[in-house]
């Protein structure tokens, strides 16, 4: 079934650009001009993704993505702006938009975060298959990050914080600094989750979570403020330079980047019988 998609931009020349576009590349696509238009064809229309520009008059693009997700609970959403707005960010992180795109961009740029977000289900389906092949002990964590469920709190922690750290660096409101501690506390959780499903209850599931909770309000405040993470360990800064210029520059997905923890540690020898992981790994991380 062809995905359909709305775009909310005031700029009528760029809104029609958007809409023809992206109706070329064979997706169904509608304009509106404010969030109170989006509104009114999302009653009528089953969006499957939003495109929403931030400044326009009456409601803004993140509170209408808000209003949106009441009528049409599954609606994914991509934010672009040309602004440097230091408080659209941290919102949209807030309430876990997909992904964050600054003016001016390629069409070529956009349509690739169109396809990746519209089809993030069968990326992670894809790895899920292939670390379900790679050894056990190693992929635990990934495996059942892949099969989450989403209705548990815990996983729901864990997802948003992920998807929240990938929009913060897309987004250029956290700086390498920053993204980096943040990065090494989600390796030291994704090791605590690791060791929960070795060993469930009840009192480590909410702990874990709550770590992961506190994670995500962190990371929302460093994106409003741009203010530096200070203490903490760190990954060596021109090893994760690399991991962050690829997430900023759309190179790495989300589903991806929730792999990074695990193959950080993982011996690529360990891998051998695993070439797409091996792949992955040296994109993530590069070649040993």
């Amino acid at each position: 079934m062809t995905s359909s998609i709305l775009v909310v931009e005031d700029d009528l020349n760029m809104q029609e650009l958007i809409v023809e576009f992206l109706e070329d590349e064979g997706y169904m696509a509608q304009g509106a001009s404010s969030s109170k238009d989006a509104l009114s064809l999302a009653s009528r229309i089953k969006f499957d993704l939003v495109i929403t520009d931030v400044r326009m008059a009456g409601v803004d693009g993140v509170d209408g993505f808000v209003l949106l997700k009441k009528k049409l609970p599954d609606l994914k959403c991509i934010v672009i702006t040309g602004y440097a707005d230091t408080d659209a960010p941290a919102r949209a992180i807030k309430i876990e938009i997909d992904d964050y795109l600054h003016k001016p961009f390629k069409l070529d740029e956009l349509l690739a975060v169109v396809n990746r977000v519209l089809n993030a289900n069968s990326l992670a389906a894809y790895y899920y298959k292939i670390i379900e092949k790679a050894p056990a002990k190693l992929f635990s964590a990934a495996v059942s990050f892949f099969k989450k469920d989403k209705a548990a709190a815990l996983d729901h922690s864990r997802i948003r914080v992920f998807q929240g750290f990938y929009v913060a660096i897309r987004s250029n409101l956290i700086p390498v600094n920053s993204a980096n501690g943040v990065f090494v506390k989600l390796m030291t959780y994704d090791q605590e989750y690791k060791d929960y499903l070795a060993s469930p209850d009840g009192e480590s599931a909410k702990s874990l979570q709550r770590d992961y909770d506190q994670l995500f309000e962190f990371l929302t405040a460093l994106a409003r403020s741009k203010a530096q993470m200070l203490g903490g360990k760190r990954l060596p800064a021109t090893k994760f330079r690399a991991l962050y210029n690829a997430v900023q520059n759309g190179e790495i997905t989300p589903e991806q980047l929730q792999l990074a923890p695990t193959l950080k540690k993982v011996n690529p020898k360990d891998l051998a019988g695993s070439p797409e992981l091996l792949e992955l790994q040296q994109k993530l991380w590069g070649a040993a």
